[in-house]
């Protein structure tokens, strides 16, 4: 499994990736909303392929297909940490490369990047009916406060 950097060129497979993860969260709302890919793959280019990027993107990749994707910016805007933290909007692997083949070299890539440069926490939005992956963060030692719809997990580095 190869983790690296996101190029321009993989924003379609990071956006397929995308719309099949929010298919999944509409299935835990009953949600019939459209997510519109060419907005995905804008947003993405737009965020992390311009000079001074906003949103940092890896991904995880075998055989030359892009199995899972992990983004993160530098900073957190509460009151709980100020520029110390990588906040991580979205980790996503493909069903087939679930059971940590992706996962964990796409968390080993950030967490490395994070000791390198001094960030002290690392904090994961996750949507708050997806309780697979809370356990799994919970599991790691990252801890929760719980928002009306979302939570905000860090787990210290």
């Amino acid at each position: 499994m190869l983790v690296r950097r996101a190029r321009i060129g993989d924003t379609e497979q990071i956006a397929n990736i995308l719309v099949s993860f929010h298919q999944y969260f509409q299935n835990l709302d009953n949600d019939n909303k459209q997510i519109r890919k060419d907005k995905i793959v804008r947003d993405i280019k737009n965020l992390s392929f311009t000079g001074r990027p906003l949103l940092y993107i890896f991904v995880a990749e075998d055989a030359g297909k892009i199995v899972g994707a992990i983004s993160f910016y530098n900073g957190f805007f509460t009151s709980l940490a100020v520029d110390t933290v990588f906040h991580v909007p979205y980790l996503f692997v493909d069903p087939e490369y679930r059971g940590g083949r992706a996962l964990f070299p796409l968390l080993g890539q950030i967490r490395n990047i994070a000791i390198k440069t001094g960030t002290k926490r690392i904090c994961f939005s996750v949507y708050g009916k997806n309780t697979m992956v809370r356990k799994l963060y919970e599991r790691m030692g990252a801890k929760y406060w719980a928002d009306e719809d979302e939570h905000f997990m860090f787990y210290d580095v």
